[in-house]
């Protein structure tokens, strides 16, 4: 049944595609409780598989969109009106509905994440796999983050993203998997923050707030020395 909806999460028809990925994110996560001992073939095989197809699928979108999505001098003209039950323009384009696939998948399996964090001893007995699976999904929101899909949206999701990270880790009651965690996510708001140097003017004010709170929630974790602290600011 997932991987049938990892499929229809693949469709070119972007209702359908996006209900697909819903049903799937909600069934893995209201059925977390039974699925110990298969975590490892529900990340590997499913969602990871899922989102790297996914990617791929909506790279190449981007890349091959076609001339029928600009609209042309009538589209424009009639598009003064728009009837009820169209597109809204914030995605009237594959591009965008592709977006908003992405954007569902990354909140989703986050959340998925993040509720794995609570009851911190829970997660080393039904789910020891959750640290390898953390650091690979923060690997993608980096990418994400910064801005290597070539959207502004996605960029701004996995913001978001990072910074419920850094405030879910007060549920991590284990000092030594807070501070583990916390330095992973730290080791990524250093590399983005470099690269919004260049790309200020891409964010909005919201998501640049979210990124300053993260020092704060991260800062009392990582538990570094001053000299390490130094170096990575630098």
């Amino acid at each position: 049944l997932l991987m049938h909806l990892t499929r229809l999460g693949l469709d070119l028809r972007p209702e359908l595609r996006n209900s697909a990925v819903q049903t799937l994110l909600r069934t893995v996560s209201l059925n977390g409780t039974k699925l110990r001992g298969h975590w490892r073939c529900i990340f590997d095989e499913i969602l990871f598989e899922f989102m790297s197809k996914l990617r791929q699928t909506a790279a190449q979108s981007r890349v091959t969109m076609s001339d029928s999505e600009k609209p042309s001098n009538d589209a424009q003209e009639s598009s003064k009106i728009i009837p009820l039950g169209f597109t809204h323009f914030s995605r009237d384009t594959e591009s965008k509905q592709w977006d908003e696939t992405e954007c569902t998948v990354m909140i989703g399996v986050s959340s998925l994440i993040l509720s794995r964090f609570k009851g911190d001893e829970g997660f080393r007995i039904d789910f020891p796999e959750l640290p390898e699976y953390w650091r690979k999904f923060l690997s993608l929101l980096k990418d994400y983050a910064l801005l290597r899909s070539g959207s502004v949206e996605i960029c701004s999701v996995s913001i978001d993203c990072l910074y419920r990270f850094g405030c879910g880790l007060k549920d991590l009651h284990n000092a030594e998997s807070r501070s583990e965690f916390a330095m992973d996510l730290w080791k990524i708001w250093i590399a983005v923050g470099g690269s919004m140097r260049a790309s200020i003017p891409f964010f909005t004010q919201e998501c640049l707030l979210k990124y300053l709170k993260m020092f704060t929630n991260l800062l009392g974790d990582c538990r570094c020395d001053d000299d390490w602290l130094r170096e990575s600011l630098n």
